[in-house]
């Protein structure tokens, strides 16, 4: 009588993945393990082994701890998660009681992940230097974005010649909307408040028959603006020249101010020739510059500025002259760039690092392509780069993502200057 024998099989013997990206899972494929012998046979565990181990995985067992009858079989189920790209195999060994072990070669192609990168315009949210300006604008002197008629308007009329962004300025501050917006400026650097409807229904008629000079005299003349400087008239001159002048009174220009007072001059008098004054011309001179050029006004340009004001240039047309400059629109859309962000890009190997990466961007305008930068985020990589352009214009930039593995994106993206 034959001696019962235990005998372990798998099939297929030889199993190869098609091609897959590093950092994604191939579908799972299923191998038989089957009890080929004439006695039982408990199927002890699965292994894999060989070099490349870590690019297989099984993902489902079915026969570890199992007692196979005789022809019966259970299935294992095994994917392709490459980590690096290249040719990878190992061996699955499956290993019986009472038997030897069967095994299967693995063998799988894993290529570098795809890049899916996407251009990240360059520009202040319009299509157009002049259009960005005009968007500062109304920003810098309503403080609020500019609406789509006014900005289609003075957009037109400024590339065709037809006006200039001087004019431009001084409209937007002929409406009730930008002495509305004054009026509330000026109330909260006087009296530390924003105005009520009361005030601005006094103060907004009075700005449009007369200047901002006045308008501050006048609130400063406030019984408000007196009890806030101790209810005084020292008090009162002192705080004017904190508040006009940033600096404290000197003692003989404090007893002059002082002795027109006791004379009885106003306070509104008073407060408006301080404010008249070339001194205190040249702090708002220097108060605009630092807001539309983003510095300090040289000493001749304060000085040419508030002569001018204390000559009757208005401080409108004031703010005007300085958006007129060509450095007011370098300001506002400059032609430096530095470090913007020029592309976004996913790869699909969720461990990619950006020191895997390198990009170049071809600026649009003629000169030799440059290196960037790659960042990781939460959420992928980010390119940014650093250029100057010679004039203001919308450009066309194109940038190359190359990974060090062989995989490469391209995007193109705008850039308005």
């Amino acid at each position: 009588m034959n001696r019962p024998v235990q005998l372990l099989g798998l099939t297929p013997g030889s199993l190869a993945f098609d091609p897959q990206p590093v950092g994604s899972s191939a579908a799972a494929r299923t191998l038989t393990v089957a009890s080929t012998g004439s006695a039982p046979l408990r199927v002890r565990g699965i292994a894999l082994s060989g070099g490349n181990a870590g690019a297989f995985v099984v993902v489902a067992d079915r026969c570890s701890g199992v007692t196979l009858a005789p022809g019966a079989s259970c299935p294992v189920s095994v994917s392709f998660a490459p980590d690096a790209a290249g040719s990878r195999s190992a061996t699955l060994t499956i290993d019986g009681e009472g038997a030897g072990p069967a095994t299967s070669s693995l063998t799988g192609m894993a290529i570098d992940a795809p890049i899916t990168a996407t251009g990240l315009p360059v520009d202040c949210g319009q299509s157009t230097a002049t259009r960005c300006a005009v968007g500062a604008m109304y920003q810098q002197l309503l403080g609020r974005p500019v609406d789509d008629a006014a900005l289609q308007g003075y957009a037109t009329q400024l590339d065709a010649g037809q006006t200039t962004r001087q004019n431009v300025a001084v409209a937007i501050q002929t409406s009730d909307e930008w002495r509305t917006h004054m009026v509330t400026l000026l109330f909260k650097a006087v009296l530390g408040r924003a105005p009520d409807p009361g005030s601005l229904g006094y103060y907004v008629p009075l700005l449009r028959s007369g200047t901002v000079e006045q308008v501050t005299a006048a609130i400063a003349a406030s019984q408000e603006y007196l009890a806030r400087a101790g209810g005084s008239n020292d008090g009162f001159v002192s705080a004017l020249y904190q508040d006009l002048l940033h600096h404290p009174a000197d003692p003989a220009g404090k007893a002059g101010w002082l002795d027109q007072l006791n004379r009885g001059a106003t306070r509104e008098a008073v407060a408006g020739s301080v404010r008249r004054s070339a001194e205190a011309q040249g702090v708002v001179v220097q108060a605009a510059t630092r807001q539309l050029l983003g510095r300090a006004a040289t000493g001749p340009e304060q000085t040419n500025l508030s002569n001018a004001m204390v000559n009757g240039l208005s401080y409108q047309a004031m703010l005007g002259s300085l958006m007129q400059t060509d450095e007011y629109l370098a300001q506002v859309v400059p032609l430096a760039l530095t470090d913007v962000a020029l592309a976004s890009f996913v790869d699909g190997d969720p461990r990619a690092t950006a020191s895997q990466f390198t990009a170049t961007v071809d600026w649009g305008d003629g000169s030799p392509p440059s290196a960037a930068v790659v960042r990781k985020g939460k959420s992928g990589f980010t390119v940014t780069g650093s250029h100057t352009y010679a004039a203001h214009r919308s450009w066309t930039a194109a940038i190359q993502i190359d990974h060090s593995g062989g995989a490469q994106a391209q995007t193109t993206t705008t850039v308005v200057v």
